[in-house]
């Protein structure tokens, strides 16, 4: 357990699992093999839009 994602990356050291765009972020990582989509549930991240949203919010979560 860490605090965040990028924070378990630097603890995978020398190997381990991290999302794909998380290694990519760090030159000193190498990706290594990858699980190919069908293994896994598609990776969805939630999102709503307060009552004090900016204007802009509905169209950002049309395009989310």
């Amino acid at each position: 357990m860490s605090e965040n994602v990028r924070a378990a990356l630097v603890l995978v050291a020398p190997l381990g699992i991290v999302y794909e765009t998380d290694a990519k972020i760090d030159p000193a990582v190498k990706i290594v093999g990858v699980f190919p989509e069908d293994s896994h549930p598609p990776i969805v991240y939630p999102v709503a839009m307060t009552k004090d949203a900016k204007l802009q919010a509905p169209k950002y979560l049309d395009h989310a």
